[in-house]
C-alpha cells in the first residue's frame, strides 16, 4: 500500500455529539468544518454535507485525494459508525488508503505545542459516571501514545492523573473538579472535543489499512470499568 501525502488528505471524526471534517492541501493549508448541533441534527444528516462543502471550497473531489483518516473512538456507538461508514465508502470510491486514529489523540493534539516531555491526559464524558481517558506525551515535538485508551470510573481517573505532572483536557466536566488534582497538574477546560483537523498533526499515530478492510472501532464500552466501592 503506497501512501502519498503530497496529495490532499481528508479526515473525519464523529466520536462525540459534534461532527468534524477537514482537508489538508499541499501539506499545510487546512479547510475544515466543525458542526455543533443545536437543533437535534444527527451526524448522518450533516457529515456528508460538510464533506461536500470542503470539497467545493477546495475545488476537488475524492479522486484527487491521497488518503482518508477517520477517528475510531472511543466515543458514541452510533456516531463512530457514521464517520467510519463515510470514510470507508469514500476510500473505496477513490481506491484510497484508509487511516485510523484515536479520537483521544485528536483531542490531545490540541496541546501538541506543550512543553517537551509534557504528559497529556485527554478525557471525554463516557456517561454512566465513567470517563474515556488516554495518556499521551510530547516527545521531540511530536505527540506519542504512552498507554492504550481506557474507560475509567472517577476513582480510577483521579488515581491516574494525580501521579503525574500533566495537562488534563477534555469534556468530562460533569464528573471532574480542580479539587482532587495534585498541585502538579494543570486542568484545561472548557469543553474541548476531538477535531478532525488535528489528524494532520499526529500522522505518526495513524494506522493504515486498505480501503477493503473493515474499520475496527474502539468503543471501549465492551470493557467494564470497576465500579467505585460504596
Amino acid at each position: 500500500m503506497e501512501l502519498n501525502f503530497n496529495k490532499p488528505l481528508l479526515a473525519l471524526d464523529t466520536s462525540t455529539q459534534n461532527a468534524s471534517c477537514a482537508l489538508q492541501i499541499d501539506g499545510n493549508k487546512i479547510i475544515s468544518r466543525f458542526f455543533r448541533p443545536d437543533n437535534g441534527a444527527k451526524h448522518t444528516e450533516v457529515l456528508l454535507y460538510l464533506i461536500d462543502e470542503i470539497f467545493k471550497e477546495a475545488a476537488i473531489d475524492v479522486a484527487a485525494l491521497g488518503a482518508i483518516i477517520v477517528g475510531i473512538g472511543p466515543g458514541g456507538f452510533t456516531g463512530l459508525r457514521v464517520a467510519a461508514a463515510a470514510a470507508s465508502a469514500l476510500a473505496i470510491a477513490g481506491d484510497l488508503p484508509l487511516g485510523t486514529v484515536s479520537s483521544l489523540a485528536l483531542l490531545a493534539a490540541e496541546k501538541i505545542t506543550a512543553a517537551e516531555n509534557q504528559i497529556i491526559f485527554p478525557c471525554l464524558d463516557a456517561r454512566m459516571n465513567e470517563i474515556y481517558c488516554g495518556k499521551y506525551q510530547v516527545l521531540d515535538g511530536k505527540l506519542r501514545q504512552i498507554t492504550a485508551d481506557k474507560l475509567l470510573n472517577q476513582s480510577q481517573f483521579q488515581e491516574l492523573v494525580n501521579t503525574e505532572n500533566a495537562l488534563i483536557l477534555g469534556s468530562a466536566t460533569v464528573y471532574l473538579s480542580q479539587d482532587f488534582l495534585s498541585d502538579k497538574s494543570e486542568f484545561i477546560f472548557p469543553e474541548l472535543l476531538p477535531n478532525a483537523e488535528k489528524a494532520f498533526s499526529v500522522l505518526d499515530l495513524v494506522s493504515w489499512q486498505t480501503c477493503r478492510e473493515s474499520v475496527l472501532l474502539n468503543y471501549l464500552r465492551n470493557e467494564v470499568a470497576d465500579k467505585p466501592k460504596r
